[in-house]
């Protein structure tokens, strides 16, 4: 017969691992439902992402939790309330999850559904770059390269591009670009601009195809190419709008009135058969 006193032992022992496999078992369905909701959503069916991501974030998923919110502050699958978007960020960003800390911070920045502010906006990019989220460290970068909510500093924000760029953030590496361009926060090198603009246009990044066009127009950090320029401008027009998009079909026109027909034709063949790089692994 086990005495009180062991029966107690006993109860003791088995608690922690009682609970840990609770806790087990409600993570792995939670996973399960986060999983079946991001192929839902995948298919383009909303409603039944929107079904798995809440069983999910109820069950206290902060990634889940994000992309319930995404679906509340655009309206897919649910009726749209940025409130609710809102309270869920915020769930998902103490969780320590770093995609709902970044879109909590873009909430605040744009004062969607929040009062604006700047500073908490970039409180919020703080941490999810912390945890590695290039678009955050974009973000943060630019909040202290214009002073928005962080200290004013080009030196501070050039790093941050930097960083997220070397990521593969599309953003970022034609910010980047920019940023050699103009030599703010680093040393002004057109060279290492058109590199970085490059790698972004070739992944199909428009405002990066559009700069690296007018690169190989002009001759700046590149050996001047008219073929290559009106590649490049062409894809570009496909990719942006605005003024950008006048802008580049104006640059354009002139370009081809320097241009032969044989070239003209080359140009053109190069754009049809262009096709984007994949990100590297």
């Amino acid at each position: 017969m086990v005495s009180s006193g062991n029966r107690n032992i006993v109860r003791r022992l088995l608690f922690p691992l009682v609970v840990a496999l609770a806790v087990s078992l409600g993570s792995s369905l939670a996973w399960a439902d986060f999983k079946d909701g991001k192929q839902a959503y995948d298919s383009g069916d909303y409603t039944a992402a929107a079904k798995h991501w809440r069983q999910a974030a109820e069950a206290g998923d902060a990634r889940s939790q994000t992309y319930l919110g995404v679906l509340y502050a655009w309206g897919r699958g649910v009726k749209k309330n940025l409130r609710r978007a809102i309270k869920l960020y915020r769930q998902a960003a103490r969780g320590d999850d770093a995609q709902g800390q970044y879109n909590l911070g873009l909430m605040y920045r744009s004062g969607r559904g929040v009062r604006q502010n700047e500073t908490k906006a970039a409180e919020w990019f703080a941490k999810a770059a912390k945890q590695g989220l290039a678009s955050a460290q974009y973000m943060l970068g630019l909040a202290h390269r214009y002073g928005k909510g962080a200290e004013k500093s080009n030196t501070k924000g050039a790093k941050l591009i930097r960083k997220a760029a070397k990521s593969g953030y599309l953003p970022a590496q034609y910010g980047l670009g920019r940023l050699y361009e103009t030599g703010r926060g680093v040393g002004r090198d057109l060279a290492k601009a058109a590199v970085w603009y490059r790698r972004a246009a070739e992944r199909g990044y428009g405002p990066a195809q559009y700069e690296i066009g007018l690169a190989y127009r002009r001759g700046e950090g590149v050996k001047a190419d008219p073929i290559t320029a009106y590649m490049w401008l062409t894809l570009a027009i496909k990719r942006i709008k605005g003024d950008l998009k006048k802008k580049a079909s104006a640059k354009r026109s002139r370009l081809a009135m320097s241009m032969s027909t044989a070239q003209l034709s080359r140009a053109e063949k190069r754009a049809v058969a262009w096709k984007p790089k994949k990100r590297p692994k």
